[in-house]
């Protein structure tokens, strides 16, 4: 038999907030995290915390910045780098103007 507790805790039925409900369901995402509301028994909308949003849209972009770092190794980007000290000597610059320089300071 197919275990829906984790599931069926997971959502929750537009109905709810027709009777009101909505300061408890909200209340209750940000406690056990995302919900999915359903609608005509299919799946609506997903409802969850501006932290839980902010966390899956920053593994979003690095996830796709990895992507785009694999993409580049397969391509073939790491035969056409240079090291650090070949751009120095390129630019002009030396180890002494880097140790010279002030910090930079980032706000």
């Amino acid at each position: 038999m197919v275990n829906l507790t984790g599931a069926i805790r997971h959502t929750i039925p537009i109905s709810q907030f027709h009777k009101g409900m909505a300061a408890q369901i909200f209340s209750d995402v940000r406690k056990h995290g995302a919900k999915v509301v359903i609608k005509n028994n299919e799946p609506e909308c997903i409802l969850m915390s501006p932290a839980e949003y902010m966390d899956f849209f920053d593994e979003l972009a690095d996830a796709r910045l990895e992507l785009l770092a694999l993409q580049r190794v397969a391509n073939g980007a790491l035969e056409h780098t240079s090291t650090q000290k070949e751009v120095m000597e390129s630019l002009g610059i030396s180890e002494q103007d880097l140790d010279d320089t002030e910090e930079a300071e980032i706000e």
